[in-house]
């Protein structure tokens, strides 16, 4: 959890507020910027913790994507 957090915060101060400022945070930047947690998140996240979430949570990319996108709506909030 601590990575995936790290990740979206990173990609919220490297990528999204700065397009936000500008006024052009749209739906495809929105894509990219998952994509870029995702991939920051993966790698962060040691094998031994994949393999422990795989176990856990059977899938995952999965468990992956839903915690960044539960991480995003509570920064929204």
């Amino acid at each position: 959890t601590d990575a995936i957090t790290k990740a979206v915060i990173s990609v919220n101060q490297t990528y999204v507020d700065t397009l936000k400022k500008q006024g052009k945070f749209d739906a495809e930047a929105q894509a990219t910027a998952k994509q870029m947690a995702i991939d920051k998140a993966k790698e962060l996240i040691t094998a031994d913790s994949k393999a422990a979430i795989n176990t856990l949570y059977n899938d995952f990319e999965a468990y992956l994507n839903n915690a960044i996108e539960t991480l995003v709506r509570e920064n929204k909030l």
